[in-house]
């Protein structure tokens, strides 16, 4: 071989092309390392690295490239559409590039309507808190509301959760966008408990946290989120806010059908007295939720309600404790006055009889934490033992 022969007369700059030439990238090293000159010893290896660097981008070896520390062998994984490889190769190379690349894979699958991509992407990975990524964080948090995919909302409450953490590390908690997400995390947590609730069969506890998405569907897919709140309390055999939540889904229905008739939205009726949003003002989805037969059959209970007497068909009130409005007794905030109560953690109830979590702080309401534990060991926010 004659890179050996150069070799051995000494001639290592020579034997190291050849190496190079025969692919021989250890024989080359190895050979330059025997040389006494520092520096010569030093330009040589850069030289070897620099083609070896070469050699496997022309033959497409993106792992071994990462090995050498250059991040273009993620740019191989990303052309070959192997995204996967590219977010674990960035990952190992630190915090920005990891965010470059996620960035990245964010653009391309929303641009592609692969939502559910994007927010596992962002659960395993984190987000940061990069104020230019925050309306692609808002779009992708809204396109998940809409749709409500038990396993998308996991998944949204995990990333959401991370990136209130870093959010409250830069102090920004109380700026409009700490706030605007931390609404988010909110929406995500409760949607994330009913659907456990549901798993469960915790009829209670599931229809007073459906009961608490109704003040968001203004973010919510609208018609899914009234239907699921008064199927709920019908399963839990409160009838009365079943019929009036039903009652008013029908009127979503019937204007999903026909929205130039729209008249009845408008009319706020008994939801006058809640801090659920004027559905007048709520974006309304293309399609009806169920069918014509379902909404049929929805409309004989609804009759049958109607006409019994056992029933209540009024909104259960409370005083607001600032101005002494009546309010629904579910409602968070008077829409008179507009005075906030604080919120269970585990239902979205007005906070009373508190119980507070000893691990994170959360206050739940005594009765639903008892139920709660009765299946769950620990907290629903933080995920330690609430004891």
């Amino acid at each position: 071989m004659a890179a050996e022969l150069w070799e051995g007369v000494g001639q290592i700059e020579n034997a190291v092309q050849s190496y190079i030439e025969g692919d021989l990238w250890e024989r080359a090293r190895t050979c330059v390392q025997q040389m006494k000159s520092g520096e010569a010893s030093k330009r040589l290896m850069d030289y070897i690295e620099k083609n070896y660097k070469g050699y496997l981008k022309k033959e497409n070896k993106a792992e071994e490239l990462l090995q050498q520390g250059d991040v273009q062998g993620l740019d191989m994984f990303v052309e070959r559409g192997d995204w996967m490889s590219a977010l674990e190769g960035a990952k190992a190379q630190g915090a920005e590039v990891l965010n470059r690349y996620l960035m990245r894979y964010a653009k391309e699958t929303m641009e592609s309507g692969r939502f559910g991509d994007t927010v596992t992407a962002f659960a395993q990975y984190g987000i940061q808190a990069v104020a230019q990524n925050y309306p692609i964080y808002k779009t992708l948090v809204l396109e998940i509301f809409a749709d409500c995919d038990q396993a998308e909302i996991q998944k949204l409450r995990t990333t959401l959760m991370q990136f209130m953490k870093l959010v409250e590390q830069r102090g920004e908690q109380n700026t409009s966008v700490g706030k605007e997400f931390a609404r988010y995390l909110t929406i995500a947590h409760l949607q994330n408990l009913c659907n456990l609730y549901q798993k469960k069969g915790m009829v209670q506890l599931f229809a007073q946290n459906a009961l608490s998405l109704l003040r968001y569907c203004d973010l919510l897919r609208l018609d899914k989120v009234f239907y699921n709140a008064g199927v709920a309390c019908k399963k839990a055999n409160n009838l009365t806010m079943a019929f009036l939540v039903l009652n008013r889904y029908l009127d979503i229905y019937e204007v999903i059908e026909d929205p130039d008739n729209n008249g009845n939205l408008a009319e706020q009726g008994e939801f006058q007295f809640t801090d659920v949003p004027n559905l007048f003002d709520v974006p309304l989805p293309e399609a009806n939720l169920v069918s014509e037969q379902d909404k049929q059959n929805l409309g004989d209970w609804l009759l049958q309600i109607s006409i019994d007497q056992k029933v209540p068909k009024q909104l259960p009130l409370k005083s607001c404790e600032a101005c002494s409005s009546k309010i629904w007794d579910h409602a968070l905030q008077c829409p008179s006055c507009k005075t906030k109560q604080d919120s269970c953690i585990l239902t979205g109830r007005p906070l009373k009889n508190a119980v507070q979590c000893n691990s994170c702080g959360k206050h739940g309401i005594k009765e639903c934490w008892q139920e709660y534990l009765q299946n769950f060991a620990s907290c629903p926010w933080c995920g330690n033992p609430p004891n």
